[in-house]
């Protein structure tokens, strides 16, 4: 359910502003709003499974260089993840109106666990950590549209703690920490306005 309202939320706030975007220019500097939707794999060694990653970065390309913010949604293996990051792309190789990138994106995932257990000790708690992404793409322009494609590596921690409740007053309470790291190929592939 959460996800299913997310989903939609994210479809509207991405049409009202694709029905909004306009070339704009800064005085003195040559700043265009750019946003991309993409979505795409998330490739792991055999046995740490595969999932779908899907994301949208609003933002200002000035020259060679672009600067946004997005958000995203990814599944691995045990977790789904809500990223919110910053974005930093620079555009390396020009062909016509086309361009050779490499990006990098940096924030905080929220995280929930996909199976979710019937019985939760007392405590129980999940939770996100850090994502970092590194890109090198294509984006080929035509008009006031682009489409991209692009591959790298992404980085995610997710984590779960609980604490035991004792049985009596004399046995301790214990606590149990779950760190996870999740390293990923990622495949993508999307459109957007340049």
């Amino acid at each position: 359910m959460r996800i299913s309202l997310l989903t939609i939320l994210l479809i509207a706030i991405s049409l009202s502003l694709l029905a909004q975007a306009e070339k704009t220019e800064v005085p003195g500097k040559k700043a265009v709003y750019y946003n991309s939707f993409l979505a795409g794999g998330l490739l792991a060694d055999q046995g740490q499974g595969t999932g779908v990653t899907l994301s949208m970065v609003h933002g200002v390309r000035v020259k060679r260089f672009s600067f946004g913010a997005g958000i995203g949604l990814d599944s691995y293996l045990d977790w789904k993840t809500l990223p919110v990051f910053g974005s930093v792309s620079f555009d390396f190789g020009k062909v016509k109106n086309n361009s050779f990138f490499v990006q990098c994106n940096a924030g905080y995932a929220e995280a929930w666990r996909i199976k979710q257990e019937e019985w939760r000790p007392s405590g129980y708690h999940e939770y996100g950590d850090m994502m970092i992404s590194s890109l090198i793409g294509y984006r080929i322009t035509k008009e006031r549209f682009s489409l991209y494609v692009q591959a790298g590596h992404k980085f995610q921690t997710a984590h779960s703690s609980y604490h035991t409740e004792p049985w009596s007053s004399f046995a301790p309470q214990s606590s149990f920490y779950v760190d996870e790291e999740m390293n990923r190929l990622v495949i993508q592939i999307g459109f957007g306005l340049n």
